[in-house]
């Protein structure tokens, strides 16, 4: 654990990234996630006959929560990292966020070849919130994964160097990455 910082159990963590006051933006560097709740969908989408997420209570609680920040002119956001071409795994996951950005979440993408030229692949066991960036009370949430993609760790950080790292990679990776035209237009 680094100075400034305090360590979330799963459940503490949920509430944390959408106790914002004006914004939260995730880094999505893994390959893949495994996230128990989400297992079941991701296998269905992978057979071909997945129900959509927004009638499965655990997603549309996560949506309800978005449009909420979003009506109260909250952003909400990400930059997540791809392969090219696009893994199984990152299929499911760009189908699944058309339902995010349904509720008012922006999704960019960026391949994972442009941003190792940029420099955003430097730790690659971690992605991170950047929570409340422009206030006093900013922090980022560093989540550790293990090779399997299975979250082991949430840290809070309330460091301003580190702060201020994750708002300069938020800033480079937005301004190179791009929506998913085709994911959108379906």
């Amino acid at each position: 654990m680094t100075e400034g910082s305090s360590l979330l159990t799963d459940s503490e963590f949920r509430r944390a990234v959408l106790d914002i006051t004006t914004s939260a933006f995730r880094a999505e560097r893994q390959p893949s996630y495994f996230e128990e709740p989400e297992e079941e969908l991701r296998r269905a989408f992978l057979r071909g006959d997945a129900e959509p997420p927004a009638d499965i209570p655990f997603f549309q609680g996560w949506y309800d929560q978005i449009q909420e920040h979003v009506r109260a002119g909250r952003r909400i956001g990400r930059v997540r990292i791809h392969s090219d071409p696009l893994s199984e795994y990152q299929r499911y996951e760009r189908w699944l966020g058309i339902w995010n950005e349904r509720a008012g979440e922006q999704i960019l993408y960026l391949t994972r070849e442009r941003a190792g030229e940029l420099g955003l692949l430097d730790d690659t066991q971690t992605d991170w919130w950047l929570l409340d960036a422009d206030q006093d009370s900013q922090r980022v949430i560093v989540m550790t994964f293990d090779a399997e993609g299975r979250r082991i760790s949430n840290e809070v950080v309330t460091d301003p160097v580190a702060v201020q790292e994750a708002t300069a990679w938020r800033d480079l990776a937005v301004h190179h990455a791009a929506p998913d035209h085709r994911i959108n237009a379906a």
